[in-house]
């Protein structure tokens, strides 16, 4: 019976019986008496199966101690050693083998993490080019917006000057065609400055343009100038306002629903002069809320 532990011990499965591979010296199986070599038989009054070397052992540390082992021991010293060897081979060959699947699992532990890790590396690089590719086509829009903006001015600007370039060389015609003798030549003249009003209306009366023309021709007064091009106040239209119309800039009038009005001249920018006939105000309106009355000859404004 081995009563103290450790035990001191290690059981192997060789050649089909379980076997004692290693006493130590200090342990108590050494102090029971037990040899290398020995089989098994029973642990307890219970049959030792054949099993392998880690259940061999897990039964021997589980067993309530004290342990009443039943050992069958070769009688030749010869047969003994071979038994004994048998066992150590055996403990070996298991111990060769649980090294081998330890070194298996920690290669494949060690594959596993870097897997892993090259993974997460190539997804992180994933990540920084879509960033980087985000972040660039953030910039181009935001460029081609900047370089759209600055179209958009520059078209602005040029448009403005040549509005302004216009009003000032009808200017020019106007007094072109005060100082010459010709009637045809002066209406010539008359009609190709009107042409540039007209033409420039539209984008003068931005306040920008009104401002730029201003100080390039100080006084210059586009009205003034419009009638001496037209010549002799023309008959006029009267017409009545079909929906009103709120005036959003100085150059408009507003209008009530069914409010009468004389139309001095019609635009081809879809705009009416008109002078209401109740009150004499006078300003541009929408022609299409004009509905047009029957032409009086003699009317005047």
């Amino acid at each position: 019976a081995i009563r103290a532990e450790p035990l001191g011990l290690e059981a192997v499965s060789a050649d089909h019986r379980p076997l004692i591979a290693t006493i130590e010296k200090n342990g108590a199986a050494h102090a029971a008496g037990l040899r290398a070599g020995d089989e098994l038989v029973q642990i307890n009054g219970v049959n030792v199966p054949p099993a392998d070397a880690p259940t061999l052992n897990k039964i021997l540390q589980a067993s309530a101690k004290p342990l009443d082992l039943r050992l069958r021991r070769c009688t030749s010293q010869i047969n003994q050693r071979t038994r004994r060897d048998l066992a150590r081979n055996a403990l070996r060959s298991v111990a060769s083998i649980v090294q081998s699947r330890d070194a298996l699992h920690k290669q494949s532990l060690e594959v596993g993490a870097a897997l892993r890790a090259d993974q997460q590396a190539r997804s992180d690089a994933a990540q920084r080019q879509a960033e980087e590719a985000s972040r660039l086509e953030a910039a181009r829009r935001a460029s081609l917006a900047d370089e759209a903006q600055r179209s958009a001015r520059v078209s602005r600007n040029d448009a403005v000057d040549a509005a302004v370039t216009d009003a000032l060389s009808a200017a020019r015609k106007a007094e072109e065609a005060d100082a010459v003798f010709d009637p045809g030549k002066a209406a010539s003249l008359k009609a190709e400055a009107r042409g540039m009003l007209d033409r420039a209306a539209p984008m003068l009366r931005s306040e920008e343009a009104r401002q730029r023309l201003a100080a390039a021709a100080p006084g210059l007064d586009l009205a003034a100038l419009y009638d001496r091009l037209v010549g002799p106040a023309p008959s006029t239209r009267t017409a009545v306002a079909t929906h009103a119309w709120e005036a959003a800039e100085p150059w408009q009038v507003a209008l009530a629903a069914g409010a009468r009005v004389a139309v001095t001249k019609t635009l081809e920018d879809g705009w009416s002069e008109v002078k209401r006939l109740d009150d004499g105000a006078s300003g541009l309106v929408p022609t299409g809320y004009l509905e047009f009355e029957a032409v009086s000859a003699n009317a005047r404004v």
